[in-house]
């Protein structure tokens, strides 16, 4: 991953969470100073929407530049396929890889919710 652009992102996604956190403490804050407080209200939500749009395109974002890195690194580590079913077995593992990463099965989720008495190493 390129990493000056990998910081570029994180610092635009630290003020777009600075943005995100005036706009709730405003709301938190100065609830009753307005004449208008629902139409104050409805603002507040609508910024507070705009501002998580930002965090969530910046994330996405870097997703995608972690993806093209380890899809580089490793198709570097696996070597030239010596065949197209070895080239789409590789290309596969990739994609399984990334999709692993970025989703956390029902099963696993449910492993630690609601919370067991015993609860296995790694819940809350």
């Amino acid at each position: 991953m390129d990493s000056r652009a990998a910081v570029a992102t994180v610092e635009a996604l630290a003020v777009s969470f600075a943005e995100l956190a005036v706009v709730i403490r405003e709301a938190v804050e100065a609830p009753g100073k307005c004449a208008d407080p629902l139409h104050r209200r409805s603002e507040l939500a609508l910024q507070t929407l705009a501002a998580v749009a930002r965090g969530e395109a910046q994330m996405a974002a870097l997703k995608v530049q972690a993806v093209a890195d380890y899809a580089d690194a490793a198709q570097a580590l696996a070597g030239p396929a010596t065949s197209p079913e070895d080239n789409t077995g590789q290309e596969m593992a990739v994609v399984a890889e990334v999709a692993c990463v970025l989703t956390v099965s029902e099963r696993a989720a449910g492993r630690c919710w609601p919370r067991p008495t015993n609860s296995p190493p790694g819940c809350p």
